[in-house]
């Protein structure tokens, strides 16, 4: 037969249902597809990764809106059980007004109580937003308890476990940044990447590459980097759940465009041998 009868037979609205099929799979059995990870989510792992228990992490977090947090909620959430899988203390530290909002969020999302048997004041505690952005910034690192009065709960900073070992950066191991706008970076970079040489500062992007020294890794929590992420913790989440159905849904018109050259080539290839038969008839 020299017609590939099932080719006319994909309509649009089969190829649809195919992705769609393809799709529900992805997310239902959330299979363990592998993905290409790019060397600064590596390293971003790995400084997690391969820490000693019990050091203490600052998670700090500015955005312009609540939306802000919410598109990048997959991979903090990831960030939050690795880091409370690897037992860090947790200090979230607000950088924007709607962050103390979004970091109460993040750790219900992320459930750390209950899968990994965290205790509020012990373990994690979330700071409230203090005004003044690089100012605050060199006040916060130079002394907690003064920049402070309470946390984000009300409790006076002297009635907190977690903070009674943490009174400066001097006594955190780790700082993780994430921010919208790139010129917080650069206040990081001079009141706590400079100042703290001791503490290796992961960031989620801005200009990390212009400071070596300062930034290993990076995990700019964007839907790739948040679906490698996602990856190497072995934490599924949206991101990755998504990256693994873009790529399974892209094989289908690769599998059409192959199988149409595939048939291509036998009908050339028939048609070339009837040729010579008929040539030969003639001759």
């Amino acid at each position: 037969m020299s017609e590939w009868q099932v080719w006319p037979r994909l309509t649009k609205k089969r190829v649809a249902l195919v992705n769609f099929f393809l799709i529900s799979v992805i997310i239902i059995v959330q299979p363990k597809l592998p993905i290409p990870v790019l060397r600064p989510v590596q390293d971003f792992y790995d400084i997690i990764n391969q820490s000693e228990p019990n050091k203490v992490a600052i998670l700090a977090g500015y955005s312009d809106s609540i939306r802000g947090f919410e598109e990048i909620r997959d991979v903090y959430k990831a960030c939050v059980m690795f880091l409370a899988k690897r037992q860090f203390k947790i200090i979230f530290v607000p950088l924007c007004q709607p962050a103390p909002i979004a970091c109460e969020s993040m750790v219900k999302r992320a459930d750390i109580d209950r899968l990994y048997g965290y205790k509020y004041g012990v373990d994690y505690v979330i700071m409230p937003f203090i005004s003044g952005e690089e100012t605050a910034f060199k006040a916060i690192a130079t002394d907690f308890w003064t920049a402070y009065s309470v946390d984000n709960r009300g409790t006076p900073i002297k009635d907190i476990p977690l903070m009674q070992r943490v009174h400066s950066f001097n006594d955190v191991n780790l700082v993780i940044t994430q921010s919208s706008v790139p010129t917080v970076y650069d206040m990081v970079y001079r009141q706590w990447g400079v100042q703290y040489l001791g503490i290796v500062t992961y960031l989620s992007g801005g200009s990390a590459s212009y400071y070596p020294q300062i930034v290993k890794g990076v995990c700019a929590f964007s839907a790739v980097d948040a679906a490698q992420f996602e990856f190497l913790t072995g934490i599924t989440g949206e991101e990755i759940l998504k990256q693994q159905a873009y790529n399974v849904t892209y094989f289908l018109p690769l599998i059409m465009v192959v199988a149409n050259l595939i048939m291509h080539s036998k009908r050339t290839k028939a048609k070339g041998i009837a040729l010579g038969r008929g040539e030969g008839e003639k001759a």
